[in-house]
């Protein structure tokens, strides 16, 4: 599973690499740095519309159906199992026609019994990537839209095979054009996709305890513990 992650490579000093790589011609949000994204927080997401256009739009982690009764779904849908996906309702129609980007420079996981380890995961390189999302839009009572978003999650490389059951998709940048490509409507086509990244992509490092409450923020989140745990 995916329950946390952080996107820092944004705002001033970083914007312009950020809109490069993700192909964005116009940018009007003003994007800060993320250490705690949590699910029900809003968070960028990269959607490619009808005409092409890299698109950036803020939506809530936790992805409410547009079929909906309530914008509270009954189950966590901050995840959704790549295995499976056209057999859950709330998944089969954004597998087709809605499929994003979910800009992440790292991940945390929790390991172990009773008081869990934290780790934080990241590419070797310390580059953005994206993991593979899926977004619905919910129109709620008072007329407003709601655009929610889910990580899909796989079975775990050998890197993260030692603290997790499963780890997020880690889309490979020479797939992520056609995983958004909204004029793809083939499931089988997309869902090869959804693979566990190489396992010399990563790196993992063991945090500190303070990541374990969403409301933390900041840089220090990201410090190794002491004594570190490194793999």
């Amino acid at each position: 599973m995916c329950g946390r992650y952080a996107l820092f490579h944004v705002g001033p000093a970083h914007i312009a690499d950020f809109r490069a790589r993700y192909q964005v011609d116009q940018l009007t949000l003003d994007l800060a740095p993320r250490y705690n994204i949590a699910p029900g927080q809003d968070a960028p997401v990269i959607v490619v519309d009808d005409t092409g256009a890299h698109k950036v739009h803020m939506m809530r982690w936790g992805l409410v159906p547009a079929w909906s009764k309530t914008h509270h779904p009954e189950y966590p849908t901050f995840n959704a199992r790549a295995e499976g996906l056209e057999q859950r309702a709330a998944f089969r129609g954004p597998l087709r026609q809605r499929r994003c980007l979910v800009p992440a420079d790292g991940f945390y996981e929790w390991s172990g019994t009773g008081k869990k380890q934290a780790y934080f995961i990241q590419r070797r390189d310390e580059q953005t990537f994206s993991f593979a999302g899926l977004y619905d839009r919910y129109r709620q009572a008072d007329g407003q839209w709601l655009e929610s978003f889910t990580i899909i999650t796989t079975t775990p490389n050998a890197t993260i095979a030692p603290i997790h059951t499963r780890m997020a998709v880690i889309l490979d940048p020479a797939d992520e054009e056609e995983w958004c490509d909204p004029t793809v409507t083939d499931a089988a086509q997309v869902t090869r996709l959804l693979r566990p990244s190489e396992d010399d992509l990563l790196r993992v490092y063991s945090v500190g305890p303070r990541v374990n409450n969403a409301r933390n923020e900041g840089a220090d989140l990201l410090a190794p513990s002491a004594p570190p745990t490194l793999f």
